[in-house]
């Protein structure tokens, strides 16, 4: 995942290895047109995904009480989450062109990387109280979710800089390509902590290889995501503003037709 002279966190989750990709398809890589055409293509991915997405919430739900009455975490649940992460990071990787190699609709990772995580041997009764406990690990996830945010957003800036390199040099460099995928681990971590595969802290780790182009990239994040943020909230303010006087009476407007009508006979 990261080069021999980087010491990964050992409660690093999920387990996460990636080849750099060698050929990468310099169609892809055109402006627009590359992303247009894998958002076509990946259309079908898409419905089953959200199929999958269903199916999960159910399993979530049932796995809570499972947890609460046996205090093990269902097998069953464990396999389903597994492979619906690894079917995530299959779009993302393909999405931003780690790999070219279409995701497919099943959780079979058919390429040179691996994702995995320990089964959860002993997982908190109490995180596994229905709705409670999924909306106190969102609250401890809100620093989590804007360093996500940041990293994500430099991770894909990175992407869409490195498709000059793959054009012309036909390589992906290796500083984007790590970004982008510290930035899919991020994502599949805090996932994985939400649907309680972990009990965990997930970290914040990231690796820092070719330091001065990802330090650039996620100061690019921050200030790309805090731009998106205040404009969220303009035009959350302006929403409400106009919501708020949208029905008030207009302002008093005299009438002026007798006067107009004196005015004209003298």
């Amino acid at each position: 995942m990261a080069s021999s002279a980087e010491k990964i966190p050992s409660d690093l989750y999920p387990t996460l290895k990636i080849t750099r990709i060698k050929n990468p398809n310099k169609f892809y890589a055109i402006p627009l047109l590359g992303f247009l055409v894998k958002i076509i293509i990946l259309l079908p991915v898409y419905i089953v995904f959200a199929i999958y997405g269903v199916a999960l919430f159910l399993i979530l739900a049932i796995n809570s009480f499972y947890i609460l009455f046996t205090g093990k975490f269902w097998k069953s649940a464990y396999d389903f989450e597994l492979g619906f992460m690894r079917y995530t990071a299959k779009l993302y990787f393909f999405f931003f062109g780690l790999t070219d190699t279409y995701p497919g609709f099943d959780f079979t990772i058919h390429d040179s990387y691996t994702l995995d995580i320990h089964y959860p041997k002993n997982p908190s009764r109490f995180f596994a109280i229905p709705i409670l406990g999924g909306i106190v690990r969102m609250i401890l996830l809100v620093p989590y979710f804007i360093f996500e945010q940041v990293v994500s957003t430099g991770g894909f800036i990175g992407v869409v800089v490195s498709f000059y390199r793959v054009l012309t040099k036909g390589e992906y460099p290796e500083s984007t390509f790590e970004l982008a995928r510290d930035s899919v681990r991020i994502r599949e971590a805090a996932g994985a902590y939400m649907m309680g595969l972990s009990d965990s802290y997930p970290s914040f780790w990231i690796s820092f290889n070719h330091k001065n182009i990802k330090i650039a990239l996620i100061i690019a994040g921050i200030v790309v995501s805090f731009g998106n943020w205040t404009n969220q909230d303009f035009f959350h303010n302006q929403y409400e503003y106009d919501s708020k006087y949208r029905d008030e009476k207009p302002f008093y407007v005299p009438n002026l037709e007798g006067r107009d009508r004196g005015i004209r006979a003298l």
